[in-house]
């Protein structure tokens, strides 16, 4: 009776009975607790001891997306328990806020069937997950462990204010405009297309009409068959395929003018797939038999599919791209540049210019278990990236450099001296969070408990953000929160960010960044006011770790290197006259 209480979410129910109960002597659970910070840890106390159970998830689990954000004015559609669609309206939360958001006004959509027969018996259901289309007109509700999936559209779902309202005024309870069987879907670019993957079936076959004395002797022959390996006879296995099929919507209005087209089979040739993963490019998982799996990209050949012959689309679909492991997590951007591909803890970045894909960067999540990416959505160009206790926003830059923040996770304790720059994580206690989007500033997270408000005031998330997002006005803005002594790590930072001229405006950055950054960028100006207002003396004691030339000859270099002539001779009249040293350099020049 205890577990009762337990929420299950997707790894359903524990019976403790069969460990330690015998007829004489029954288990009894007298209390239960869960960590504040380790959800996936419980701790039950029993007339036996103490049982502690982790509820972590195996790696062929999927994680469950039970909430979907539809857009930027706070509509929300989730289930609620294990089978029931509902919308709702989240509440306004204050800019500082984080933690559950309350919602508002939930009303019941509608309710998916039962389990069929012949699929797996469960005690708790486990959810399925939300997966709303790139337009924005559709809305999946995949369950991954019945093999199935049903499509609604968006608008009709949104609009009905309750079911007894929709009766009333005429209009049906919306219904799925699309249903069918796949242990795997995705959607693919942004014109409603998606994959499922069918796996291997059998399919019966029909018998063969025979003549009147065939028909005879088979009669005959039947006495001495076995029936059931007759019946097997008349089935065939056919392989997994990866099917893709196209919603139109004809009228916004209605559901009735939707209809599904079929585009036919992706021709798979890595071995049989297991996995799809969508976004602006189809990506395959496969997995040969006795190897391990592989994943490559698919896309249609331009000028192989003729007017008319869509229902063959599919087949024009050809593998580019590199070959990489079988990953967890597959993330693009909003128009289709950037990739970011997830294997365990480690997280690559590649820009995408179909067929190209140029390795951008790559990077591995700080975090003390070693847990693996479970979620990963790009917003604004910003990556963030949810694992089984975490939430990382990572910053890309060009020259393939990464900026790593955790803003949800556990405080270290034992680690006060952490970079100024970096903002401390709220101490949330989520259990495998997927990155839902951006809500009045904040970030939400989808998890068992519900929907989570995660803040991203601090001034250098806001900075990034805003470069990112190409607003370097607006940035620069924020690098007056920062005092003097932390403008050195903040020119490396925006440095990183691709605006190396706004680096050098920072009043309190030192003469060895300035120099570094300007060299490094080939900036002149900059450079020129810096020996004008300081002189030969601040560049002089500029530390150049044992190369062994000075740093005012390697400035006088650099400006020789850009044809700045006049300028070296100025630098050498200065160095003559400076003294014996100064000699030495003004001679080097």
């Amino acid at each position: 009776p205890g577990l009762s209480d337990v929420k299950a979410e997707e790894h359903g129910r524990i019976y403790l009975g069969g460990l330690v109960s015998t007829p004489t002597n029954r288990l009894r659970v007298t209390s239960i607790h869960v960590s504040k910070f380790r959800e996936n840890i419980i701790v039950c106390g029993t007339n036996v001891g103490l049982f502690i159970i982790s509820m972590d998830m195996a790696p062929e689990v999927p994680l469950c997306v039970r909430h979907c954000l539809t857009g930027e004015n706070g509509t929300l559609m989730f289930v609620d328990g294990s089978s029931s669609l509902c919308t709702a309206t989240l509440s306004p939360a204050p800019v500082d806020y984080v933690g559950q958001v309350s919602i508002r006004n939930p009303v019941h959509v509608y309710s998916s069937p039962a389990m069929l027969n012949n699929q797996i018996q469960r005690v708790v259901r486990i959810p399925p997950r939300l997966l709303l289309s790139p337009s924005r007109s559709f809305l999946c509700i995949f369950w991954h462990a019945e093999g199935r999936y049903e499509i609604m559209q968006t608008a009709r779902v949104l609009a009905v204010q309750s079911n007894a309202a929709a009766a009333s005024d005429g209009r049906s309870p919306p219904t799925p405009v699309e249903t069918g069987t796949g242990t795997s879907f995705t959607w693919i670019g942004t014109d409603d297309r998606y994959a499922a993957l069918r796996p291997e079936h059998s399919v019966a076959l029909a018998p063969k009409k025979k003549s009147k004395l065939r028909l005879a002797v088979s009669k005959v022959k039947q006495h001495a068959s076995d029936a059931s390996a007759a019946g097997q006879e008349r089935s065939v296995t056919k392989p997994a395929v990866v099917e893709l099929r196209k919603l139109t919507i004809h009228n916004a209005n209605t559901s009735a003018l939707i209809t599904t087209e079929g585009l036919g089979d992706v021709p798979v040739r890595a071995g049989e797939p297991v996995c799809v993963y969508g976004g602006a490019v189809l990506c395959i998982g496969c997995r040969p038999r006795g190897g391990d799996g592989t994943a490559r990209f698919y896309a249609s050949r331009a000028g192989t599919v003729e007017e008319g012959s869509a229902a063959d689309a599919g087949r024009s679909y050809v593998a580019f791209g590199p070959t990489i492991p079988l990953p967890d997590v597959v993330g693009w951007n909003d128009d289709g540049s950037l990739c970011c591909i997830c294997l365990g803890a480690r997280i690559y970045v590649y820009t995408v210019d179909p067929p190209h894909f140029t390795l951008a960067s790559t990077t591995r999540l700080e975090n003390e278990d070693g847990s693996r990416a479970l979620s990963a959505k790009f917003l604004h160009n910003v990556l963030y990236v949810g694992s089984r206790n975490s939430v990382q926003c990572i910053l890309l830059s060009n020259g393939g450099y990464t900026d790593n923040y955790t803003v949800v996770g556990r405080p270290a304790a034992d680690d006060p001296g952490t970079c100024p720059l970096s903002p401390r994580p709220a101490p949330l206690a989520l259990c495998s969070p997927t990155i839902l989007g951006l809500y009045h500033g904040s970030l939400l997270v989808s998890a068992a408990s519900g929907v989570q408000s995660v803040r991203l005031d601090h001034p250098i998330l806001r900075m990034g953000a805003l470069y990112a997002a190409g607003h370097p006005a607006r940035a620069f803005r924020w690098t007056e929160t920062f005092g003097a002594c932390l403008h050195d790590d903040l020119a490396r930072f925006i440095e990183r960010r691709g605006y190396p001229a706004e680096a050098c405006k920072l009043p309190g950055i030192s003469m060895e960044v300035l120099v570094d950054v300007c060299i490094r960028n080939r900036m002149v100006e900059p450079l020129e006011s810096a020996v004008e207002l300081h002189g030969l003396s601040a560049i002089r004691a500029v530390p150049m770790g044992g190369s062994g030339h000075s740093a005012v000859e390697c400035v006088g270099a650099f400006f020789v290197s850009q044809g700045r002539m006049e300028l070296t001779r100025r630098l050498v009249s200065e160095c003559i006259v400076s003294g014996d040293g100064g000699r030495r350099e003004a001679c080097t020049l």
